[in-house]
């Protein structure tokens, strides 16, 4: 399982904590896409829940069903919406 996490304006994103999750059996794996905003692990066939987390960007969620073949997927984070509160006392 492999792809490519880029912001939502298309540029590379290094440093994005991806975790991917065997639905059937909850065991999870976890890899940080390089310089070039790549990941990629080697996981057996079945269905992962895919998530995507970087600070300042939205968590990302995919479901993959991964056959017998290599599968590419790559994915795609927007930036968070920024909140600001003011407290008065």
């Amino acid at each position: 399982l492999s792809g490519v996490v880029r912001d939502s304006g298309g540029g590379v994103l290094p440093g994005v904590i991806v975790k991917v999750v065997n639905t059937a059996s909850g065991t999870a794996l976890d890899v940080v896409t390089g310089a070039d905003g790549a990941f990629s692990l080697t996981v057996p066939p079945a269905t992962y829940r895919v998530e995507a987390s970087l600070d300042g960007f939205e968590d990302a969620l995919q479901v993959v069903v991964v056959a017998r073949d290599a599968v590419t997927r790559d994915i795609t984070l927007s930036p968070s919406r920024l909140t600001e509160s003011v407290v008065v006392t």
